[in-house]
């Protein structure tokens, strides 16, 4: 049985959930200035300019693979809270405003709104699939805008996400098996429109990491390297 309704008392229980969480997830109660608005593209150059003045040896590739991360973690943190800890999912998910701290992002500003609310995962995933999908396509517009990249290299980027944010969640409750993270892979996935990922992913590593279909170019920067999950990394070939 399922709500549309305004709970308020939603709004502090993720603020609270998140941060305890992770630290730099911080709700606020009210939008700072200068804050990333997903209707407002300008909003998003800022970012960009400071990721190129940080790394201007990593080029544009980076630029655009950081700033697309930078802006989707905490939607992506924060939805899949709503999901599995509150059974409840704000429509304001797709009009979240974000902090720019320098050339990274924490701390967002939820709007209020209605709550869809049900004790159905797959019910939750769906809402929550819709509303930061309306979120993403704005801000994957307006990087694009700004340093190019083709939709199929946002998703490519963005399942990758997904799933290590699920791995995350998984190591944080010791009663959830791979297996479920593969699972429940697959209901974001088809909620998010995103690829599909061959099992053999999840399996080529003895602790189960996952390794990933794009790379974030972190190599590129000056003293970066490899991340051990990265799919040009030939030791776990």
């Amino acid at each position: 049985m399922t709500d549309h309704v305004l709970h308020v008392h939603y709004d502090q229980a993720l603020i609270d959930l998140a941060q305890s969480y992770l630290p730099p997830l911080v709700g606020m109660a009210v939008p700072q200035k200068g804050m990333i608005h997903p209707d407002s593209e300008s909003t998003v150059v800022p970012l960009i300019e400071a990721l190129s003045r940080a790394h201007p040896e990593a080029k544009v590739g980076y630029w655009r693979a950081r700033s697309w991360a930078l802006l989707c973690w905490q939607p992506i943190y924060l939805a899949m809270i709503c999901v599995y800890r509150l059974h409840a999912v704000p429509q304001g998910l797709s009009r979240i405003e974000q902090r720019r701290i320098g050339n990274s992002v924490a701390g967002y500003y939820l709007p209020k709104g209605d709550w869809y609310v049900s004790e159905n995962t797959e019910h939750c995933i769906v809402w929550s699939g819709e509303f930061i999908t309306q979120l993403f396509r704005k801000l994957e517009s307006a990087i694009a805008k700004q340093v190019g990249g083709r939709g199929h290299y946002y998703k490519a980027l963005l399942a990758d996400q997904v799933i290590l944010v699920l791995e995350h969640v998984s190591t944080v409750y010791p009663e959830l098996t791979y297996d479920w993270v593969i699972s429940q892979y697959d209901l974001w996935r088809r909620s998010l429109v995103l690829p599909k990922i061959e099992t053999a992913r999840f399996t080529l590593s003895t602790e189960q990491t996952y390794l990933r279909r794009s790379c974030c170019l972190q190599f590129r920067c000056a003293n970066g390297e490899l991340c051990s999950n990265c799919p040009r990394s030939n030791f776990r070939a």
